[in-house]
């Protein structure tokens, strides 16, 4: 869609009268759903701050086969920032237009974006005595996680949402708005002993987005008013697009050339990584995110390149 032309970064001591929180509860209230949608119906307020946008849930592991409690010898977490990482695809629309690209490797893309951006927490392979703590244990994060998850623990997690890509900008509330979320596979979701992975279940609790809402003082209201009537049209949105393009290679291939992978259009960044066969179809006892290695270039910045041995290792 085209640019956004209104709504940039507003000073907000002299342009809103007052805030709010819009709270969304996602549909079906189902623990067990595979696909969650969430739904804002138009209302006159002001604007969504949509890049503070978050999520939150209870999540829950109990036994697939019953519902009761696993067992406490039971090896199995599930992933780091399970409402970031967890879900394989994401669909946002405004006004029914569907502003973002969908790609079933949802997962994929929001983890390259965290490695660029956020300080990486070093998620292990190791499961040697995740569960007890006993002499060995190398994973301290996942035993951390067996901690609050063990005996069918709730935990209630949050984090960040991102609906409009990494722009500043406010969507007026009289927008309607659809977000639709597909969970992630179970594979890669749950981490541990592959058969006490299998015995398990996922559920998702109370999901639900909380997105800040800004009531704009009586002249920017005006103003805005005039903006669209003069355009004949409503704010369009700019939104970051990400292409996901998964080649395979063959076992001692030296040399590998691909083409047309970005559709006619040279990008503004782009990282290029090697995944192993069995992380990519997701296996439970091994991190769908670990990568073999990372190659990063921009158009701004020269080529940078790391290999496993140089690779730091709060990003394998």
């Amino acid at each position: 869609m085209g640019p956004m032309s209104m709504f940039p970064s507003f000073p907000h001591s002299i342009t809103f009268e007052e805030s709010r929180e819009l709270k969304i509860i996602a549909t079906p209230v189902d623990d067990s759903a595979e696909i969650y949608t969430i739904t804002h119906n138009r209302q006159e307020y002001g604007v969504m701050k949509t890049e503070d946008a978050t999520i939150s849930a209870t999540i829950q592991l109990v036994a697939a086969a019953d519902g009761v409690d696993l067992g406490a010898d039971q090896v199995v977490v599930p992933i780091s920032y399970p409402l970031r990482f967890g879900w394989k695809t994401k669909e946002v629309y405004v006004n029914g237009d569907l502003i973002n690209p969908t790609s079933t490797h949802e997962s994929d893309l929001e983890y390259v974006n965290y490695l660029l951006t956020q300080t990486p927490t070093g998620y292990k392979d190791n499961r040697v005595n995740l569960h007890d703590a006993g002499g060995g244990l190398v994973n301290s994060g996942g035993h951390k996680r067996w901690l609050a998850y063990s005996q069918s623990g709730e935990v209630i997690c949050g984090d960040h949402l991102d609906i409009l890509g990494h722009n500043k900008r406010y969507v007026p509330s009289s927008y309607d708005m659809k977000i639709v979320l597909h969970r992630l596979e179970k594979t890669k979701f749950l981490f541990g002993t592959t058969q006490h992975c299998t015995d398990a279940k996922v559920l998702i609790k109370n999901l639900k987005l909380t997105i800040p809402m800004m009531k704009p003082v009586q002249q920017l209201s005006d103003a805005i008013n005039d903006i669209m009537i003069q355009k004949a049209e409503e704010c369009k949105f700019y939104v970051t697009h990400y292409r996901f393009a998964a080649k395979p290679l063959a076992i001692g291939a030296q040399y590998v050339q691909f083409s047309d992978i970005f559709d006619g259009t040279q990008p503004t960044r782009m990282i290029c990584y090697q995944k192993s066969q069995t992380r990519y179809n997701g296996h439970h006892q091994h991190n769908h995110n670990r990568l073999i290695s990372i190659i990063l270039w921009s158009k701004s910045t020269r080529l940078m390149s790391y290999r496993p041995s140089a690779m730091p290792k709060s990003r394998i």
